[in-house]
């Protein structure tokens, strides 16, 4: 078995520019589940005195990291404008790519921005992301 690394990971979100180096992102999938137990415990004798659930809604949260440009501004000014969020310009189709072009894809939100700057290393931004919609899973 193959494994992928990570020389030919991808980020992009379509509404919006960052301008920023990414090296990184991560995307934890979530499913939240709701409690149907009742005092017939239903299917086999092992459920007795157990919880029983059912899957309701799924969600992804993600997160892009990166490090600053020397000429650039790290959020495009359409996000962020003298301290005012233009909301349609946070929302957008996010693109998490892998190796060999694998891809996790999704309506979302632009949830924040984060940047880091310390002496003698290199300044870093990162964002983070919340769905707005299905998940596409293009997995080869």
């Amino acid at each position: 078995m193959a494994m992928l690394t990570g020389l030919d990971g991808a980020f992009s979100f379509d509404s919006t520019g960052f301008f920023i180096d990414i090296n990184t992102w991560s995307a934890d999938v979530t499913i939240e589940t709701t409690d149907v137990s009742s005092f017939d415990a239903k299917g086999t004798t092992a459920n007795v005195g157990w919880r029983e659930r059912i899957p309701v809604m799924g969600s992804l949260t993600a997160t892009a990291s990166g490090f600053l440009e020397h000429d650039q501004t790290p959020v495009h000014t359409d996000v962020l404008d003298n301290g005012a969020f233009d909301t349609a310009a946070m929302v957008g189709t996010l693109t998490l790519t892998a190796q060999g072009g694998n891809t996790w894809s999704c309506a979302a939100v632009l949830t924040g921005v984060s940047m880091s700057v310390t002496v003698g290393s290199a300044s870093t931004a990162s964002y983070s992301f919340e769905s707005n919609g299905t998940l596409t899973q293009a997995w080869s």
